[in-house]
């Protein structure tokens, strides 16, 4: 009866001219250094439409369990994830909503689920980085780390971290499995340091000269750093992944608040390269996740 009433009340609304009140959207967001960057955008959002977002932060595998577990409380109307695997994860259990054709089309196709159930809602390419501009190397393929003049000198992320696991993928998704597994084993035995827990304690060591190259998959700031990549290396992406929760109690206003997302956007693709798209990292992610394992990547 009460669900009646409102909805009699929103068409006598409507009747009179007058618009219907706003949604509230929940999403269920993975915490981490981006958090107030994400916050800050919905806020212009909520400006824009009315729509009001109520923000749950907590480790990206577990509110994706809790999505797909339907333990979600408050109902989570949209999923945002840390790496394309959750995301992926979240879409082949049943747990997300197709997204609309138009939403689709506004992003690039290596940063949308080939079926529909999510998009990238940042995105980010890897890249090298070395302190100065006068000793950028010149490398024609990532296997080149592994090169002796390389030894004691490369530094790397975390296997633990969602876009370290993305790189691995991408190359298995190009390259033969032994092969990468035999690259990442000679990139294992030229570090510098074990292995870093966060972009930023990987561009402090490269600034102060403990590593004479990195290897980024974020959004780390290196102004003050040289970056490049293999111009003959296809490339991959880290992504944050949003899709809109099966169980939504504000479906349309989570649609709107992704469709708003696709828009502003702001990674771009470019003819001339080869992309890997970017579910890879998230059918593959076991795959990568054992490989690094057996190569003594940490």
């Amino acid at each position: 009866m009460r669900a009646l009433t409102a909805l009699v009340s929103v068409a006598l609304l409507v009747a009179c001219g007058e618009k219907p009140p706003p949604g509230h959207v929940v999403i269920y967001a993975h915490e981490g250094t981006q958090a107030q960057r994400i916050e800050e955008m919905l806020a212009e959002f909520t400006a824009e439409t009315g729509i009001i977002v109520t923000m749950k932060f907590g480790a990206s595998s577990e509110l994706t369990d809790a999505v797909i577990g339907k333990q979600d409380a408050p109902r989570a109307d949209i999923l945002l994830t840390a790496g394309a695997a959750d995301i992926w994860r979240a879409a082949d259990n049943g747990a997300l909503r197709p997204l609309s054709d138009e939403t689709l089309q506004r992003v690039p196709s290596p940063l949308r689920d080939p079926d529909g159930y999510w998009i990238a809602a940042t995105a980010t390419s890897p890249v090298i980085v070395v302190a100065d501009e006068a000793s950028t190397f010149v490398l024609d393929g990532l296997g080149d780390l592994g090169g002796t003049e390389f030894k004691g000198r490369l530094c790397l992320l975390s296997s633990a971290l969602p876009g370290s696991r993305a790189l691995v993928a991408a190359l298995m998704e190009s390259n033969d499995n032994r092969n990468v597994e035999r690259m990442v084993r000679r990139w294992v035995h030229n570090l510098a340091l074990p292995p870093f827990e966060s972009e930023a304690q990987l561009v402090d060591a490269v600034r102060s000269g403990a590593c004479g190259l990195g290897v980024l998959t974020g959004n780390a700031r290196h102004d003050s750093l040289a970056r490049f990549w293999p111009s003959t290396e296809p490339r991959s992406f880290h992504i944050d992944g949003i899709g809109v929760a099966r169980h939504a109690s504000d479906a349309d206003a989570a649609h709107q608040l992704v469709a708003w997302i696709a828009d502003k956007q702001g990674a771009r693709v470019y003819e001339d390269i080869d992309y890997i798209h970017a579910g890879v990292a998230g059918w593959r992610d076991e795959e990568a996740r054992l490989l690094a394992e057996r190569a003594g990547y940490r």
